[in-house]
């Protein structure tokens, strides 16, 4: 069984995943438009949004991403 494949088979099947995403980007209409784009997936549970990457750790920061239980929760993508 590949890596991957033990992974998915670990946390469950890829339809049953939900998936938080960060988007990092200074223009407007392109977080606007990739808030649209990623709402429309089944996958996606939530989009936050940032201006720049001060915006996102600050964000991090703030909410304790850094405390190891928390990193469990992290987004699995973040788009810069």
């Amino acid at each position: 069984m590949s890596m991957q494949a033990s992974y998915i088979a670990a946390a469950g099947t890829e339809a049953e995943r939900k998936y938080t995403v960060f988007v990092v980007d200074d223009s407007a209409d392109d977080r606007a438009r990739a808030l649209k784009e990623l709402g429309k997936s089944p996958q996606v549970y939530n989009v936050h949004c940032f201006g720049n990457g001060d915006a996102l750790m600050e964000h991090f920061a703030a909410h304790a991403f850094y405390n190891t239980p928390v990193m469990r929760s992290m987004p699995l993508l973040i788009l810069l």
